[in-house]
């Protein structure tokens, strides 16, 4: 099997987009984006090494209104970039998890593989 990447975000199912890559050659990750009823959106990274802004940012040309970020928040440092997010669910890459608990503690959620949310 050949893996091939998907350079730009595309729809893969109706509500459901790959962000398509980010990053560099040595290290390139996607995000899915999936847009709610009631056209919010949930973000859900991998360990977002290319930064979560840029996925974050990205996102917002399907919606303004994002209702969670799910994943590892790998390196990030930005926290400005969450304020207004329901839910904020980290899991256990992310390097700054406590000062993230601390800030934004009504919506923190720790992730741990096999957990289910209903949004």
């Amino acid at each position: 099997a050949q893996v091939q990447g998907i350079s730009e975000m595309i729809e893969v199912d109706k509500n459901l987009f790959s962000s398509g890559q980010f990053g560099s050659r040595f290290l390139t990750e996607q995000s899915l984006f999936l847009k709610t009823e009631k056209n919010d959106l949930i973000i859900i990274s991998g360990c977002a090494h290319p930064g979560l802004e840029a996925f974050i940012l990205k996102s917002q040309t399907i919606s303004n209104k994002i209702k969670a970020v799910i994943g590892g928040f790998h390196g990030f440092r930005d926290f400005s970039f969450l304020e207004g997010i329901e839910f904020v669910g980290a899991c256990h890459c992310t390097q700054k998890i406590r000062e993230i608990k601390q800030r934004f503690s009504e919506q923190f959620k720790d992730i741990c593989v096999g957990d289910s949310y209903l949004f």
